[in-house]
């Protein structure tokens, strides 16, 4: 739903859990159409509108830009770590860091936040989250 949603993904960059109903009914709102009745406790609809909204949203890009800051690590690998964790919970595999590691050191500036951002697209943080 909304408010897990909105959680998640401040827990993911780094942030707390709030409760905050009003918040996270205006960042869902777009997902459903003006005849549908629901609130910040209705399931979203997992459907291509939900897709489009969180690879689309400014708010989840702004948190990912300020989440990416908190990820500590000595090395790239570390910091890919560091980021599965905190956003599907759990260690990569030795091929996701190869290919992360690669990514975020062949993209300077932004890479880290891209790398970040693509992972909170997966179906795996919207669907464990």
């Amino acid at each position: 739903d909304a408010e897990q949603l909105q959680n998640s993904i401040a827990v993911a960059t780094g942030g707390t859990p709030i409760k905050d109903p009003a918040s996270a009914i205006s960042m869902v709102t777009p997902l459903f159409p003006a005849d549908v009745v629901w609130c910040e406790v209705t399931p979203l609809p997992g459907n291509m509108r939900q897709a489009l909204f969180v690879r689309n949203n400014q708010m989840i890009h702004g948190k990912i830009s300020g989440g990416t800051g908190k990820i500590q690590g000595a090395t790239t690998a570390d910091k890919v770590g560091e980021m599965f964790l905190a956003v599907v919970s759990r260690k990569p595999t030795e091929a996701e860091v190869a290919r992360f590691v690669k990514y975020i050191d062949g993209h300077k500036s932004g890479g880290m936040e891209d790398a970040y951002w693509a992972l909170m697209n997966t179906a795996e943080f919207l669907s464990r989250h």
